[in-house]
Formats: C-alpha cells, sequence, structure tokens
C-alpha cells in the first residue's frame, strides 16, 4: 500500500467514531483505536494484548467463541451484540461486526468494529415490555377484543372471542364480524365500519 494510502488509513482508524480494532486468531486486540478505548474505558495499555472474551460479560463469552470459530473456519463475518461492562459505565450493549482481515506475517488478522447500541437496545427491550403486557391484558380481559379491516373481517381476536362464540381463534380469523351478529341487528351493526 502506498505511504499516502497507508496515512489514510491510520488516520480514518485513529480518528473513526465507531470503535475498531484489530485482533489475532484468538481474539486478543492486537490494535485498537480511541473510540473503542473511550467505549470500553480502557488505556491502550489495558486493552492490547487482552482477549475480547474478557472484556464481555461471562453470558455473552459462547456468542463470542461461536462467531470466531466460523469466521476462522468458514469465513464467515459475524455480526453481534455483546454486553460490555466498562469502567465505571454500567453494561453496555455493542454491536460487534468480526470480520478477517489481510494476513500479516503468516498469521489471520481479525477486523472488528464495535458500535454502542444501548439506548437502541434498552429502548427494544422497553416496548417488548408493553406490548407483553398489552397481550396479558388482552388475553385475560372478560370482553371480547378484536381488530377488523376494512372489509370487517377479523385480523386479530383475544381468547375469550373464542370462548363466547364457541369458535377457535383460527377459524374467527377472516371471519366478517356481522356474521357473529343476530340478524335483526346487522344493519345497525354494519354502520359501526
Amino acid at each position: 500500500m502506498p505511504i499516502q494510502e497507508l496515512d489514510l488509513a491510520r488516520a480514518v482508524f485513529d480518528h473513526a467514531q465507531l470503535g475498531m480494532a484489530v485482533l489475532d486468531a484468538t481474539g486478543t486486540f492486537t490494535k485498537a483505536n480511541h473510540a473503542l478505548q473511550r467505549l470500553l474505558g480502557l488505556e491502550t495499555d489495558d486493552l492490547l494484548g487482552t482477549s475480547l472474551e474478557t472484556v464481555i460479560d461471562a453470558e455473552d463469552r459462547d456468542t463470542v467463541v461461536t462467531t470466531l470459530n466460523a469466521l476462522l473456519t468458514q469465513g464467515t463475518a459475524g455480526k453481534v451484540d455483546l454486553r460490555f461492562s466498562p469502567r465505571g459505565n454500567g453494561t453496555r450493549w455493542v454491536r460487534t461486526h468480526l470480520s478477517r482481515g489481510p494476513a500479516d506475517d503468516h498469521t489471520t488478522a481479525i477486523i472488528g468494529t464495535f458500535e454502542d447500541v444501548t439506548d437502541e437496545t434498552l429502548a427494544a427491550e422497553a416496548a417488548h415490555s408493553r406490548t407483553r403486557r398489552l397481550e396479558q391484558l388482552f388475553d385475560r380481559a372478560s370482553d371480547i377484543i378484536f381488530n377488523i379491516d376494512l372489509d370487517g373481517r377479523f385480523t386479530w381476536v383475544n381468547p375469550v372471542a373464542s370462548r363466547l362464540t364457541k369458535r377457535p381463534l383460527d377459524e374467527l380469523i377472516g371471519l366478517n364480524f356481522l356474521e357473529l351478529v343476530h340478524p335483526d341487528y346487522r344493519r345497525e351493526a354494519q354502520s359501526f365500519y
């Protein structure tokens, strides 16, 4: 690589806002940029020579081993969200991309990028929790709760609908709600949609 290209590559590596690192085939950091050091709360001396497995939460270590093995044996690049515990910053979720890099001195290099996705992950977990609470509320309701499309067909019903109509839930989905209304009241019910 010509010197100007090499200088540019070093500048990108050193000044990128995204954490970047070079690891050896065992997953040990051999180079790390400033963004990764900030993210992990570690100085260069503390990070270099350290294994990726040792800076993540114990629960994610098997995921790292599996990802590294697939990368080295099959050449499959890996993208995983891992929990890191930087010094003094609590647990951070980090989207980690690992791919094979150019060989250096006949050893396999691994190139990694590391992006803090803690806020995104916590928001997704909170949304999932809210959705689950709503599902539990709908499932336990004593009244029929449903959703219909513009043609009046059920697209979703809660379990009590099955109990009260004495029909399986899968039979209710796609059924026009007017079919459940007594014939004397269908004209009035039709005005609701």
